[in-house]
């Protein structure tokens, strides 16, 4: 995890989350962004559970929050593909 983390700056952080974002919106609109800020928040907090936890981030612990993150994507993906958006 520390070469990972010591490789990314708050340059590369805020482009790389600029970049998702119109992705997001692009390709699916307001429930882009909305499933985006969910995934943001649940990582975000997740991450910040296993740092007080482990003391830090490891290798293993960014890589469930990967897995974490892809399993929301496709459950609420799922979601929207099911109805007419989120319904909100």
């Amino acid at each position: 995890g520390y070469t990972f983390k010591r490789g990314l700056g708050w340059r590369g952080l805020a482009l790389a989350t600029l970049v998702s974002l119109v992705a997001a919106v692009i390709l699916a609109g307001i429930n882009g962004l909305i499933l985006a800020a969910v995934l943001y928040l649940a990582i975000f907090i997740f991450g910040y559970y296993l740092r007080g936890k482990l003391g830090g981030l490891t290798g293993d612990s960014y890589g469930a929050l990967i897995e974490i993150g892809e399993g929301l994507v496709f459950g609420l993906v799922g979601l929207l593909l099911k109805g007419e958006g989120f319904g909100w």
